[in-house]
């Protein structure tokens, strides 16, 4: 029941925000968000430079940065999977 709530609110992220740890449910919503073609994050840290990267125009600060289906917009809404 809980999950089929989860995965309604990951349609309508700008991104999602996937912490460290073992989690079916939130391996289900990363998932989902790849489906529709929203972007992955796996760290806050990832968050904060793709925000500057978008903010200063670059394609990115950190070529390591771990990011999917990365938009060209500057985010909003940011869900941590997993959590209520």
């Amino acid at each position: 029941e809980w999950l089929a709530y989860d995965l309604k609110w990951v349609q309508v992220c700008d991104c999602l925000l996937r912490l460290p740890g073992e989690s079916v449910g939130a391996d289900m919503e990363v998932a989902e968000a790849k489906r529709i073609g929203i972007s992955v994050f796996y760290g806050v840290d990832d968050v904060i430079e793709f925000g500057l990267s978008v903010a200063i125009g670059a394609d990115a600060i950190n070529p390591l940065v771990r990011l999917e289906n990365s938009h060209t917009e500057p985010t909003v809404k940011v869900r941590e999977a997993g959590s209520v």
